[in-house]
């Protein structure tokens, strides 16, 4: 069964090895230098407020973080976020599920830890 298909069926698709571990490796190594350590409040999208991170026991981040791709001041963090998000591999992943040549990142969100959310789907369609 071809992506397209399986996401039809299930609506969802899992992409197994398609990001280079540099790439990974580069965004976590930005996350935890640039925002976990930070004391600037982010904006999180669970409470649409600004707030300063609150870590648990174990240095991971309980609450969510929005719009990644564009945190000014941690571009080097966004930079790696968007090597991902709008990377080939991505893009002609998207390409082969839904069928569609261009897409817009509207929104980025970001959890260092489980919300211990149901699976689903957010989509505009």
């Amino acid at each position: 069964m071809d992506f397209r298909t399986f996401y039809e069926a299930n609506g969802y698709v899992v992409c197994k090895n398609l990001m280079p571990p540099e790439l990974i490796d580069t965004l976590v190594k930005f996350y935890k230098q640039q925002i976990v350590s930070s004391k600037e409040p982010f904006y999180r999208q669970m409470t649409n407020t600004y707030e300063q991170n609150n870590l648990n026991e174990f240095g991971h981040v309980k609450q969510d973080f929005l719009d990644v791709h564009n945190y000014k001041n941690s571009p080097e963090f966004s930079t790696s976020v968007k090597q991902i998000l709008c990377s080939d591999a991505m893009l002609n992943s998207l390409r082969e599920i839904t069928g569609s040549n261009s897409f817009k990142l509207m929104q980025s969100l970001l959890f260092d830890m489980s919300r211990e959310t149901q699976p689903h789907q957010d989509s505009y369609i």
